[in-house]
């Protein structure tokens, strides 16, 4: 009889537990999401209106100020693979520090 009346409050414990980290991990998704909508935006303001083939974010900055991205054009007048990195800052929808990284060949 010991073992049943401590099966309810570690069951009770365990659904408020999984319950925590589903809100967390569908909580960081959305502001991950909404970073990525400012950052294509921002990528748009800053570099024109070309197509980018690509870009990346580096979402393990604990402490959420700034993140590190970068992203990669296709020149149309030389053919070649166009990459730059830089520090993106979503309070302020900011690009800087940009560094032009080597071009390839695509």
């Amino acid at each position: 009889m010991a073992k049943h009346k401590y099966l309810v409050p570690t069951t009770l414990l365990s659904l408020v537990g999984t319950a925590a980290y589903v809100f967390t991990k569908k909580r960081r998704r959305a502001q991950q999401i909404a970073i990525q909508d400012g950052l294509t935006e921002a990528i748009a303001a800053e570099f024109g209106d070309q197509d980018f083939s690509g870009y990346w974010i580096d979402f393990d900055n604990h402490a959420g100020l700034e993140y590190e991205c970068g992203v990669s054009f296709i020149n149309q007048e030389t053919g070649l693979k166009e990459s730059y990195s830089f520090l993106y800052n979503p309070d302020e929808q900011e690009l800087y520090r940009i560094k032009p990284l080597s071009d390839q060949i695509n």
